[in-house]
C-alpha cells in the first residue's frame, strides 16, 4: 500500500513516502509542499504540529485517500494533478490545455474510442461483447503504458482522444484518474457507474455532464442508440463536461483544496 507521511513541526512541512506505484508519492508531495507553500505566514501561526498519512491508492473510505465510495472533505486530490509521466502526461495543466485545444475542431472519427489495460472484469466483458466496429473503436491493451517499457504498446494520447465522437471510460482497478482529462474533450462521455470516485464527482449530475451507463454494462446498447438519436443533448453534455472540468478541474482548485485540508490538519478540525 502506497503510503505518504506528512508531518508538520509547527513551522515547516516535510513529506516522505514509501511503496508508491511509479511516482504517485513523489506526485502526491509536490502537490502537499506547493499547497503548504499557498498558507499565508499569518495561518500558518496558527497551526499546531500533527502527522499525518496519505493514501494515494486506487482505494479508499475517504480519510485521507485519493478516491472513496462517499464523498468526505478528507479526499486529496488525485496524484495526476501534478503529473503522470508514466503515461506520457509530463504536466496536468499542459495536457489539459492540448485537449481543450483540440476539441474544438471537429472530430474525425464517427466512433466512440475506448483503449486501455485489461485490468477489470468488466472492461473485458465490454472488449468481447462490442469489439471495434463502423462505431466504435476499441483497443485492448496487453499492459498499461508505463509497466513494461520494454512491451511496445498502441498509443492513442489524450488530446488525440478528440479525433473521435464519444469517448467512454471503464473501471479499472479501482477509480479512474483519466476521468478529469476526458472531461475537458468537449466530447460526450460514457461513465460507466463503479464504487470509487475522486471529490468533485459529487458535483456532477448524469445526462448533465455525462452519460450514465450501469456497472454490468447491461444498457449500453439501449444508452449509445440514445446518444445517436439525440445528438443535441449529447452536444450540450459535452459543453457542460467542458464548463465543471474548466471551472472545477484546474490545479489550482485542487491545490485550493489541498491547502484547506493541510491548514485543518493544522488547527485540528480534522483529525
Amino acid at each position: 500500500m502506497c503510503e505518504v507521511a506528512v508531518r508538520f513541526d509547527g513551522n515547516n512541512i516535510t513529506v516522505n513516502h514509501k511503496n508508491c506505484w511509479h511516482l504517485r508519492g513523489e506526485n502526491i508531495k509536490n502537490l502537499v509542499m506547493k499547497a503548504f507553500s499557498w498558507i499565508s505566514k499569518d495561518s500558518v501561526k496558527n497551526m499546531k504540529p500533527f502527522s499525518k498519512i496519505f493514501y494515494p491508492n486506487d482505494w479508499g473510505d475517504g480519510k485521507y485517500t485519493v478516491c472513496s465510495d462517499k464523498y468526505t472533505e478528507q479526499i486529496i486530490p488525485c496524484f495526476a494533478f501534478d503529473h503522470w509521466k508514466e503515461c506520457r502526461i509530463n504536466d496536468y495543466t499542459e495536457t489539459c490545455d492540448k485537449i481543450s485545444e483540440e476539441g474544438i475542431k471537429k472530430h474525425i472519427f464517427d466512433k466512440l474510442l475506448w483503449i486501455g489495460q485489461l485490468s477489470h472484469h468488466t472492461r473485458k466483458q465490454f472488449v468481447l461483447k462490442y469489439p471495434s466496429n463502423h462505431k466504435r473503436e476499441v483497443i485492448a491493451l496487453r499492459d498499461h503504458w508505463g509497466h513494461n517499457p520494454a512491451i511496445k504498446t498502441q498509443y492513442i494520447s489524450l488530446p488525440d482522444h478528440c479525433k473521435y465522437k464519444y469517448l467512454i471510460d471503464l473501471q479499472g482497478n479501482g477509480y479512474s484518474g483519466r476521468v478529469k482529462f476526458l472531461l475537458h474533450s468537449r466530447r460526450p462521455l460514457f461513465y460507466q457507474a463503479r464504487k470509487f470516485h475522486e471529490y468533485w464527482y459529487w458535483s456532477m449530475k448524469p445526462f448533465v455532464h455525462f452519460i450514465p451507463i450501469k456497472e454490468d454494462l447491461s444498457d449500453f446498447d439501449a444508452v449509445f442508440a440514445w446518444a445517436e438519436s439525440h445528438p443535441k443533448e449529447c452536444n450540450q453534455i459535452a459543453e457542460n463536461a467542458y464548463q465543471f472540468a474548466k471551472n472545477n478541474l484546474k490545479r489550482e482548485d485542487a491545490l485550493t483544496r489541498l491547502k484547506h485540508i493541510l491548514y485543518k490538519l493544522g488547527t485540528g478540525e480534522f483529525k
